[in-house]
């Protein structure tokens, strides 16, 4: 930046008219003053226009985006201490603790935000039913209805065998017949005694 006594050499000086007293003759040659004082002006006309831009940068100086400002920030990779217990005061799980990141992330808006928005607290309670069906279905019982046709057990219980085109699961569902033929007990419940 330029100091003042700089700014102030670079000012063209402007002729002064010269004063004439009453009774003598005007030899003042007006040409060369006017031309002086033409390009005075035009200099300072120049100089202006460079101050003029000069403070339009500086006032105009680049404000840093809310975008800039995150890219200098580091990324959060997940909740600290405070914000998981205000989490779990207002009801927030912690295996639902991704999704409130999640959502956060995609909007941009603050933590208290998000947990009053009417779209996240919708999509938090379908959620949580999808979960808690999930949770109150049986999944490793024969209640369950987990049998299919590519299943040897499916097919035990129907008594029958598999079309001739699975040859390999027919070769299963014979040999587990034959196990459980060979774990019965091979006489009768009911002894018939004649005598």
């Amino acid at each position: 930046m330029e100091n003042d006594n700089d700014l102030q050499a670079d000012i063209p000086e402007v002729a002064e008219l010269p004063q004439v007293q009453d009774g003598q003759q005007d030899t003042t040659d007006w040409k060369a003053i006017a031309k002086q004082n033409q390009e005075a002006l035009t200099k300072m006309q120049g100089m202006t226009k460079r101050f003029q831009t000069k403070l339009k940068k500086l006032t105009e100086a680049p404000k840093p985006q809310p975008e800039a400002q995150k890219q200098n920030q580091p990324e959060k990779k997940g909740f600290d201490y405070a914000e998981k217990a205000y989490l779990k005061s207002s009801g927030i799980n912690s295996d639902e603790f991704d999704f409130v990141k999640e959502v956060m992330d995609a909007t941009g808006k603050p933590l208290d935000q998000v947990l009053e928005a009417k779209y996240f607290q919708t999509e938090l309670k379908e959620r949580r039913d999808v979960k808690a069906t999930a949770d109150a279905t049986p999944s490793s019982t024969k209640r369950a209805g987990n049998s299919t046709r590519n299943d040897v057990d499916y097919w035990i219980a129907k008594g029958e065998l598999p079309p001739a085109d699975q040859p390999e699961l027919r070769r299963k569902v014979v040999n587990a017949k034959i196990v459980v033929a060979k774990g019965k007990n091979q006489f009768s419940d009911d002894p018939v005694i004649r005598g």
